[in-house]
């Protein structure tokens, strides 16, 4: 049975087993959306009438992706892991959830192996609900680590600039140890009181971004069992035992996906007809400056290469796109330098899934586009409140 078939057998049983009225809502609420779990869809998303020069494979919308179902014992045993070490709770581990978690970490490995795509090759890890974007967030994480040493790098550069414009002079760049030594105080002050609060936020999800990238078996545990979103969906998984069917998913990393230049999409009856800023608080003036082109470039993508495969789906019986019925959030990414989009994510049409610069009723926007049929694109446009950025001050300069 392939993973289709198993999600469709799903789908077509009755949920008499749950008896509690508010229960079986959940439950039907998880079913429902795991339809537009990523591994449901990521090989669907082909445009078969192109074709790649280098293997002549189908070219593929979205990152190549691999997967494999997580046991309820890996399971219990990610949760465990959260609560005990970022949660702080004691004795949550046990003898059986270490041997869950050493399978896991063979398994990951020879997936890792077996895929000519992942070979010496960072790759992006997370649920088949969603990613662990939070994981930098917790500052024993490696992934801490990392965005911490990203962000740094970032922002001496950043400090290097503004000198260079304040002096007005051609003088040879210092060192980083320089700066953090000789120069502590006033990159201090640069980050604390000189900087704007948008590049300090940009910077530090453009950082903790990247931080995500891992390169071994132990660095995707360590990103799993340190994001809260990752607990969530476990927690929410486990509740319903009978129907888990959760996976671990590892994706080709694409360098390219820069954090602010991903979008959010809303395709409602196959058209798109929203389109916004996927951070609905971090002001981009490029993204302003821009905002003509991008509409016009992601509308184009949409129209010529995405939709024409939905349609196409949508006839198939055995794809889980027909399931959708033309109602998908999509977020794109615009790769850069090249310019390339592709397909991030795709997510439910329903007032669950964020709704960034829109109403958070997805009904308002239906309606809207239904009366006057006009395509709209927003990107933030206003300074947002400052204590936003407080996080990524205390990030950086706590420990100089």
């Amino acid at each position: 049975m392939n993973e289709y078939e198993d999600s469709s057998l799903r789908h077509s049983q009755p949920l008499f087993n749950v008896e509690n009225k508010y229960m079986k809502e959940r439950l039907q609420k998880i079913v429902d959306e795991s339809l537009y779990d990523i591994d449901q869809w990521c090989e669907e998303l082909i445009d078969v009438n192109v074709q790649q020069d280098d293997d002549q494979s189908p070219l593929l919308l979205t990152p190549k992706t691999r997967f494999f179902n997580l046991s309820l014992d890996q399971a219990h045993a990610l949760v465990h892991y959260y609560q005990q070490y970022v949660l702080k709770h004691s004795n949550k581990i046990t003898e059986k959830d270490e041997i869950a978690i050493q399978q896991l970490k063979e398994q990951i490995r020879n997936l890792w192996n077996q895929e000519k795509c992942f070979m010496g090759r960072k790759v992006f890890c997370r649920l088949s609900t969603r990613s662990p974007k939070d994981a930098a967030l917790f500052d024993q994480s490696e992934c801490y680590g990392r965005c911490k040493k990203l962000l740094k790098k970032k922002w001496i550069a950043s400090y290097l600039k503004y000198k260079q414009r304040k002096d007005r002079s051609e003088a040879a760049i210092p060192s980083r140890d320089y700066i953090l030594n000789t120069e502590a105080d006033d990159f201090t002050n640069y980050i604390t009181h000189v900087m704007s609060h948008s590049e300090e936020y940009l910077s530090f999800m453009q950082c903790s971004q990247q931080g995500l990238a891992v390169e071994n078996e132990n660095q995707v545990l360590d990103v799993l069992t340190n994001s809260e979103r990752v607990l969530q969906d476990l927690t929410r998984a486990l509740d319903f035992p009978e129907v888990f069917n959760v996976k671990l998913i590892l994706r080709e990393w694409c360098p390219e996906i820069t954090y602010e230049y991903e979008f959010r999409g809303f395709v409602h009856n196959y058209e798109l007809i929203a389109l916004c800023q996927y951070d609905n608080t971090c002001l981009v003036q490029e993204l302003i400056d821009k905002k003509d082109e991008i509409s016009s470039s992601i509308l184009q993508y949409y129209d010529t290469t995405v939709k024409p495969i939905l349609l196409h789906k949508s006839t198939q019986a055995s794809s889980v796109i027909s399931k959708w019925n033309g109602e998908v959030i999509m977020d794109f990414a615009i790769l850069q330098p090249s310019k390339k989009i592709i397909v991030i994510e795709c997510n439910p049409f329903n007032n669950g899934t964020g709704a960034s610069l829109f109403e958070v009723d997805r009904s308002d926007m239906k309606e809207r586009y239904n009366t006057n049929k006009q395509f709209e694109f927003r990107v933030v446009t206003q300074q947002w409140y400052a204590e936003c950025s407080e996080q990524a001050k205390c990030f950086i300069v706590v420990d100089i």
